[in-house]
């Protein structure tokens, strides 16, 4: 925080969960920021605590993520991360996914290699029974 030239505003006692699912309980200083994210969202007068993330920057907590709209897709094996806010309009995957079936059917669902695949077999079976 020192680097970030912040100013203490308080004290709180952080419990983080460890290895082995121990829990570590400490007090730290707090902060209070701005979050400026990358697709223009601003988060005016957060307050934070300084402490350790393995592996991470930043600790986004549900006081952050339930102010707006945030989802995890891991399309063709690549992990991306979003949000919004605030929130405009309900995410809702079972019913994108019931809509899709709707108008492609099951098959569009899947990644293009798998699909490539299914019709492949589907072919080789149809051979198979013309055959017999």
């Amino acid at each position: 925080m020192q680097e970030l030239n912040l100013r203490p505003s308080g004290r709180v006692t952080v419990q983080a969960v460890g290895a082995g699912d121990r829990v570590h309980t400490y007090e730290t200083e707090t902060f209070l920021v701005n979050i400026h994210l990358p697709n223009n969202v601003a988060l005016v007068g957060i307050r934070v605590s300084e402490g350790t993330v393995a592996g991470a920057d930043v600790l986004l907590g549900m006081d952050v993520i339930s102010s707006g709209d945030f989802a995890i897709t891991n399309y063709n094996g690549q992990t991306w991360w979003t949000f919004r806010a605030p929130s405009n309009e309900p995410i809702d995957f079972v019913e994108e996914i019931r809509k899709h079936k709707e108008k492609h059917g099951t098959i569009g669902l899947l990644g293009p290699v798998v699909q490539q695949k299914m019709k492949n077999k589907a072919k080789r079976d149809r051979r198979k029974m013309r055959g017999k």
